[in-house]
């Protein structure tokens, strides 16, 4: 008895404490760890990480469209409205224009223009119209040689490019997703042209 009040005295405990003291501060650590893997769950669920979206380069996109159905909607000052409604599928070109009253169904094949309807080739389906940049290969070919400006917004992109086409201002709008194009809009000579390609 007098050993373990001397012991005591002098900070020599016995074994049995050194045991104790031990475990409690094992349990406490254990604790300790256990709050701290709650607090990192509970804010991860609470903060999810955003996620990061990586846009694909643009000539990227525009080479997936090979074979696609096309809408292409021209308005005018005046609120006339023309529309080409088709598919583009191993370079033959099959549709419906639309314009006022009247629609034509066409296929255009090695640069032939067909009205399906009476089996008859005919050379006035595009008017005055951009045609050229009805394409989608086209439009890539004519803007990757502009300086254009580029606009994110959550999942969208968005690419513009000024220049002039036939002595007059042209605009460029192109919409992206990060894989995909959703809308271009073309405007030229007091005409928009909305077009949309869906690949097939």
């Amino acid at each position: 008895m007098k050993e373990k009040i001397r012991n005591k005295f002098l900070g020599i405990s016995e074994p049995s404490d050194n045991r104790l003291r031990s475990l409690i501060i094992l349990v406490v650590w254990m604790i300790l760890i256990t709050l701290l893997i709650f607090y990192v769950r509970s804010y991860n669920v609470n903060n999810p990480k955003e996620e990061v979206i990586t846009f694909n380069n643009l000539g990227d996109i525009f080479s997936i469209y090979k074979d696609y159905n096309y809408e292409i909607i021209i308005n005018d000052l005046d609120d006339n409205v023309t529309t080409y409604k088709g598919t583009m599928k191993n370079t033959i070109d099959t549709g419906v224009k639309t314009k006022g009253e009247e629609s034509i169904s066409y296929k255009v094949e090695s640069n032939i223009i067909t009205d399906t309807t009476t089996n008859t080739v005919i050379d006035n389906l595009y008017d005055d119209y951009l045609a050229y940049f009805f394409l989608p290969s086209n439009i890539y070919s004519y803007v990757s040689y502009l300086n254009g400006e580029e606009k994110e917004d959550k999942n969208i992109k968005t690419y513009t490019f000024k220049y002039v086409y036939d002595d007059k201002d042209i605009v460029f709008e192109i919409e992206t997703t990060y894989d995909k194009l959703n809308n271009i809009v073309i405007s030229h000579d007091d005409r928009i042209y909305n077009i949309k390609y869906i690949k097939i």
